[in-house]
């Protein structure tokens, strides 16, 4: 769920062609446009522009307000502004309506826990892992729910198997967690500098944040 606290966006495959109708190009354009406000929000959110990304969202009207994309979207940046139970109405009508879109849930988990309610976020984390178990920041997720709430068995059972430079930096946040977890800062800071070595800011970052969630 690499840049999970987004969306699943489709890309549209029939944009060209004079043979459509004026509706459906209208239709096209529409949510043509709609993508980009879309990529556009994701900007500002991986800048950690918040209150910009919230000022763009909250120019969407009608029906692009109620886009799931939209809303899903409005959960996450409200959340990072701290207004938890506004975002959390948002993220919670979303499952409410639709319980298999899994960004929602995977979102909401992330919302509980930066709220510290750890049972709460726990049980969406479970749920995104069932919904993708190959998903190592989602597996990461888990491992640190179960660590915060003093269940090492079962968190590490969430990350077994994962190896040295594989796909993600998640090993190294793994090792940088539970070295911070037995009081070495040192090796700590060793993990996660090998890791922005390796993967690069950017991959970095979705769990840099979820370390500091969990104040490691």
């Amino acid at each position: 769920m690499k840049r999970a606290v987004l969306v699943l966006i489709l890309l549209l495959g029939c944009l060209a062609g004079t043979s459509l109708a004026q509706d459906e190009t209208t239709s096209a354009v529409t949510q043509h446009r709609r993508i980009l406000k879309i990529q556009r929000i994701n900007r500002l959110y991986e800048a950690g522009k918040y209150e910009e990304a919230l000022e763009l969202l909250n120019k969407c009207q009608g029906e692009e307000a109620q886009d799931v994309n939209i809303l899903n979207m409005r959960g996450v940046v409200l959340g990072k502004l701290g207004k938890y139970d506004e975002a959390q109405k948002i993220l919670q009508r979303l499952l409410e309506e639709n319980p298999s879109f899994h960004p929602a849930v995977y979102n909401l988990g992330d919302l509980l826990f930066a709220k510290g309610d750890y049972e709460a976020s726990l049980r969406f984390f479970e749920t995104a892992y069932r919904n993708d178990p190959n998903n190592e920041l989602v597996r990461f997720r888990l491992f640190l729910n179960f660590l915060v709430l003093g269940r090492e068995r079962e968190a590490a059972g969430a990350v077994a198997g994962m190896i040295p430079a594989g796909g993600t930096p998640a090993w190294y946040f793994v090792r940088a967690a539970l070295a911070q977890k037995r009081g070495e800062a040192g090796q700590r800071n060793r993990d996660l500098a090998l890791a922005r070595e390796i993967y690069g800011e950017d991959e970095c970052r979705d769990f840099k944040v979820a370390l500091k969630a969990a104040k490691l």
